[in-house]
């Protein structure tokens, strides 16, 4: 597990600040974990960049892994 230290408290909450890896995220979970807004998020997602998306059913909302929301801030950071 990675530590998120700078998370709005109600998301992650139960997790204890801690991206679960193998915990689909809604839309709006994310947006909190990364501190922007939902249609940031969405724009994101149309432009298809951010995390994979993961889609329980066809024409289901978006939903995003835990491990690809590690990924995807891993591979954005400054190095």
């Amino acid at each position: 597990m990675t530590e998120i230290t700078h998370m709005k408290q109600p998301v992650l909450a139960a997790a204890g600040g801690m991206v679960e890896r193998d915990v689909l995220y809604s839309t709006q979970d994310l947006a909190a974990i990364l501190g922007v807004s939902p249609r940031t998020v969405e724009r994101w997602r149309q432009d298809g960049r951010g995390p994979k998306v993961t889609r329980l059913y066809q024409n289901a909302p978006p939903k995003y892994r835990g491990l690809h929301i590690l990924e995807a801030l891993e591979a954005s950071a400054e190095r």
